[in-house]
């Protein structure tokens, strides 16, 4: 026990004596600069090709809970609903979710825009894993689009073209699942 007491102030001693022996400049005395940085004197606009990042959201059945993921767009293309859609099936497909969707509608006027998902029935399967799963990855789907698709104020849900209802949720046609 002594030992180990002995080897970590012999390792505090070493290396406080590597720290204060250090080159410090006396007071008054400009340090020398490291690096020089030269500010650019205009922003420098994204290029063609350029990526950005955007955020969408899961729902991870081993944690619970609704997990963040990054995918990589170019910047110079606008964003559709498809895609984000896509982003959210095949990070829910690696794990081992199988859900698929038909199509995202966009209704109503520009700042007031509905995007209504058309899932397929494979989304029954999701029903599964429990209600509050289902919920969590409609929760997901929806904020995603909210947050990425601009001007949209409403979400709802349709399988194959009919009201969305499996065991957990039963939501009429139309019924906006969740608002901006």
């Amino acid at each position: 026990m002594i030992k180990k007491i002995l080897i970590c102030m012999l390792i505090s001693v070493c290396l406080l004596t590597a720290a204060c022996s250090r080159d410090v400049p006396e007071p008054g005395q400009d340090p020398e600069p490291t690096a020089s940085v030269v500010p650019s004197a205009e922003p420098v606009a994204p290029t063609e090709g350029a990526i950005r990042s955007i955020n969408y959201y899961i729902a991870d059945p081993a944690l619970g809970e609704i997990v963040v993921e990054t995918a990589f767009v170019e910047t110079d293309r606008e964003l559709v609903p498809d895609q984000i859609m896509e982003f959210i099936i095949d990070s829910m497909s690696d794990r081992s979710i199988d859900i698929d969707y038909e199509e995202v509608t966009e209704s109503g006027e520009d700042g007031a825009k509905v995007l209504t998902v058309d899932f397929t029935s494979s989304i029954r399967n999701v029903g599964s894993y429990g209600g509050e799963f289902e919920r969590l990855l409609l929760d997901a789907v929806a904020q995603s689009l909210l947050d990425n698709i601009p001007d949209s104020m409403h979400i709802s849900f349709l399988i194959e073209g009919e009201a969305y209802k499996t065991d957990n949720c039963d939501f009429e046609k139309g019924y906006f699942y969740m608002d901006r």
